[in-house]
């Protein structure tokens, strides 16, 4: 009996999104604007929940997993060149991310690409600029908590980096510290499967009130943004040349000679390792951080 393929989780988020235009437009068309009260008062709430329960566990998930893979790699010395790429890695991003946001944003406004919404009722006032110093003087916590809470990522990828730094200085007695953290980590990315599992209806929940309250024009930007990203992901790539694969060597006859030499190394190989599997087990060592 064939087991039935399921279906990708994008088929159902784009079944959601799809179910959240058309509920979107029904309401919008509701008389005395009770539609667009539904949508706001009873439909957002959901999907404001579902972006609640993403923040929620992106904390937990970069202090575990990041503690973790350093506790596994068990050697100081590449744990520090690491931590330090990734500082440097999330800062590049987030700066790449920032400089492309702004630039395609201003394209699009000169363009006229997409639908200008109302913002006569929003309010924006810039912080103060910070010298690169303060800027790097507040990457390091002074408590371990608040960037918790805060969610500070850079000060929260600090912290887990000096957790594991810690757990492997401290030995055998950091070895439930370890276990601690890679089960946590194992909790923690479950229920973020479990929260990505929710989210058609969450995207659902989401686009209905944005469809009820700003009409079917905000659907040309949508579908243009949808447009654009199906076609980056179907663009023609190019193919890696294949590398002609060595049938003649493979096939060429071996003296006996030669193979009875590649039969006694598989053997003397063979013995060392048994030899080093009894011994390991006589001395009953154990290794104090899971791989």
């Amino acid at each position: 009996m064939t087991s039935k393929k399921k279906l990708p989780l994008a088929f159902w988020i784009f079944i959601g999104l799809a179910v959240g235009v058309v509920a979107g437009l029904i309401l919008m068309n509701v008389p005395d604007g009770a539609g667009i009260d539904v949508a706001k008062n009873y439909i957002k709430p959901w999907g404001d929940i579902f972006l609640n329960l993403l923040k929620f566990v992106v904390v937990p998930i970069v202090l575990f997993s990041i503690a973790s893979g350093v506790i596994s790699m068990k050697d100081i010395s590449k744990v520090g060149a690491i931590g330090g790429k990734t500082v440097v890695y999330y800062m590049c991003t987030t700066a790449f991310a920032v400089v492309l946001a702004l630039i395609l944003a201003n394209v699009a406004t000169s363009v006229g690409l997409f639908h200008t919404l109302d913002t006569t009722d929003l309010s924006y006032t810039p912080p103060e600029g910070q010298s690169i110093m303060t800027v790097i003087v507040n990457i390091f916590p002074s408590n371990a908590v608040k960037p918790l809470v805060d969610a500070t990522m850079l000060q929260v990828i600090v912290i887990s980096l000096f957790l594991g730094f810690g757990i492997l200085l401290a030995g055998e007695k950091g070895l439930v510290a370890a276990q601690i953290v890679d089960s946590f980590n194992e909790v923690f990315m479950k229920i973020m499967d479990l929260i990505i599992r929710l989210s058609p209806i969450g995207v659902a929940c989401l686009i209905c009130p944005v469809v009820a309250e700003n009409g079917p024009m905000i659907l040309r930007d949508l579908v243009a943004v949808l447009a654009r990203l199906c076609a980056a992901g179907a663009a023609p790539r190019k193919r890696r040349k294949s590398r002609p694969k060595a049938t003649a060597r493979a096939s060429a006859p071996q003296s006996p000679a030669k193979c009875q030499r590649r039969r006694k190394l598989r053997n003397t190989c063979r013995c060392r390792c048994a030899k080093r599997l009894r011994r390991a087990l006589s001395s009953k060592k154990v290794s104090y951080y899971p791989d």
